[in-house]
């Protein structure tokens, strides 16, 4: 079910106002456009009523029609304001309870206690007392209705027998009754309104553990519901066991394991015995959420209250709300985390670990040529030099991409230069000599500049120690539709031969497994033509992957 709150044009809150205490204030709004639109239907019924009222003396009639027409006036005010205004001004209610009380006197004073408009009016403000006000509201305004009542009633009277005894009595019980059942009215609200403000300051924090979250969750549970023990009882999705969470004083948590392979339900005796070895009583609720399920249990509560079923179900309903926002919480930071821990390894593959290889290479070639040439020894060993250098460079600007990501400036690097620097090292490490042609008014963001040369190197790289290539020709685009880049090499291939579009290699499973991956973060797509004599791959990145350059 839902509730909606319409025409609101006034709100105003008061410094840490709680949740409990916003609803309050809409359920009196409810009340208090409830009694102005009960006062205005009233007071146009009193006024039409003076008119067609037969006084003998014309100048209490006349008296009477234009206290009832101000009053009429006066109703429709209040209720235009209660209307737009959640907020009741103090003023305005004193001005309410004085035009009330005036209106009240005028009409014992000229239709006396027997008139049925005078009685309905008494009637009137205590039910307003009760939907509105306290206990205490509802007590002094029957009292004041029945003392109103019956000092009209003797006030009027010629004489002893004037008084009807048994309409006195009738309409001084209808008081008394309306009074009582009133109060009791406004007490069960006032109890409703307690039991709302506990469950509006439901707990909800990032907690560390399981634990810390089942103890806060079970413990405002049972402050809920006085002099009980609470019970939370669920099972994993992929297990097949059964959890169970008791707050005793302290929380504990077991597991319970099925039987025969049957799945232990509430009706197991082994559930039933660590609830409570002889409850007194168990009352429950299914707390299913979007990713929780499981069942609450309060055990050996003294008292159960009306509404305590509903109660039940809607703690249920908080606590399995609650730990589907802690776990998908957790799930998300855990998400995250992988796919950290994933793009360093990605990184690391695709430069680090590559570089070293090379490096290695390097040395071992250096070392065989020690005593032959040491002059060609010594000059492979100032380019494996300058590739420590290089990779240093490149650890610094991975670093500076991390400080990017948390708000610290971004990387100044142009495409052309990042695919300068990474042709070179490959040259040196590999012996591929690439060509580059890039288009003059390409212009992309650092950041994007920095995932496409990422991109870049991941295609040189297999087609350097994977397919033996000696030359590699690189083409850069854009247009209005992405940016466009070509890669080109002399190395023998892959595996598969022919042209597959991006659709055939994620279904065949085909292809270099980084590279589409990289592809795939950039919402682009890649086609490859493999043969025996060299590779072509033809990489698109759309436009909204490609913020403007800084």
């Amino acid at each position: 079910m839902t509730y909606a709150v319409s025409e609101v044009n006034d709100v105003r809150f008061s410094p840490g106002r709680s949740h409990a205490s916003t609803s309050e204030l809409l359920l009196r709004v409810g009340a208090d456009r409830l009694a102005a639109g009960a006062r205005t239907v009233l007071a146009a019924t009193a006024l039409v009523a003076a008119a067609l009222y037969p006084i003998e003396d014309p100048r209490i009639r006349s008296v009477r029609m234009i206290v009832s027409a101000l009053y009429l006036a006066a109703s429709l005010g209040q209720l235009s304001m209660s209307v737009r205004a959640l907020h009741t001004r103090s003023i305005v209610a004193r001005f309410e309870s004085a035009g009330d009380a005036l209106f009240v006197v005028v009409l014992a004073a000229t239709t006396g206690w027997r008139s049925a408009t005078f009685f309905t009016f008494l009637i009137f403000f205590i039910v307003a007392a009760g939907l509105r006000g306290a206990p205490k509201r509802v007590l002094l305004s029957g009292s004041a209705s029945f003392a109103l009542f019956l000092a009209s009633a003797f006030l009027s009277a010629s004489g002893p027998t004037a008084i009807d005894v048994s309409l006195l009595v009738t309409r001084g019980l209808l008081i008394a009754l309306s009074t009582a059942a009133l109060t009791v009215l406004a007490a069960e609200r006032e109890r409703l309104l307690a039991r709302f403000t506990t469950m509006a300051s439901w707990p909800v924090a990032d907690w560390a553990d399981i634990e810390a979250a089942l103890f806060d969750l079970l413990g405002a549970a049972a402050d809920a519901v006085p002099g009980s023990r609470v019970a939370l009882v669920w099972s994993d999705a992929d297990e097949p066991w059964t959890n169970v969470a008791l707050l005793d004083d302290e929380l504990t948590i077991r597991v319970l394991m099925p039987t025969n392979d049957a799945p232990v339900d509430e009706s197991s005796p082994e559930l039933l015995s660590m609830l409570a070895a002889t409850p007194a009583s168990i009352a429950g609720a299914h707390a299913n959420g979007q990713i929780f399920s499981g069942q609450l249990f309060f055990l050996g509560a003294r008292q159960r209250p009306v509404g305590f079923d509903v109660h039940t179900e809607i703690l249920a309903r908080q606590i399995a709300s609650s730990l589907d926002v802690w776990l998908l919480a957790r799930r998300a930071r855990e998400l995250a985390a992988r796919e950290e821990r994933a793009r360093l390894w990605r990184d690391l593959h695709d430069g680090a670990l590559q570089s070293l290889t090379g490096l290695a290479l390097m040395l071992e070639r250096a070392d065989q040529m020690l005593d032959a040439d040491p002059a060609e020894a010594r000059r492979v060993l100032a380019e494996a030099q300058e590739l420590v250098r290089a990779e240093q460079r490149d650890l610094r600007l991975s670093i500076l991409e991390q400080k990017s990501a948390a708000g610290s400036p971004v990387i100044a690097e142009t495409l052309p230069t990042l695919i300068a620097q990474l042709t070179k090292r490959f040259e040196q490490v590999w012996g591929l000599v690439t060509e580059v042609h890039v288009q003059r008014d390409v212009a992309v963001s650092s950041d994007m500049a920095l995932q496409v040369s990422r991109m870049i190197q991941e295609a040189l790289s297999n087609s350097a120690r994977h397919g033996k290539s000696s030359h590699a020709r690189i083409s850069i685009s854009r247009d209005d539709d992405g940016l466009s880049v070509t890669i080109e090499d002399n190395g023998r291939g892959f595996p598969f031969t022919g042209f597959f579009t991006y659709s055939e290699l994620l279904e065949q499973r085909i292809g270099p497994v980084l590279l589409k991956d990289r592809v795939q973060r950039l919402h682009g797509t890649l086609d490859i033509s493999s043969a025996i004599s060299g590779v072509r791959l033809d990489i698109r990145v759309p436009l909204r992957a490609l913020p403007a350059a800084v």
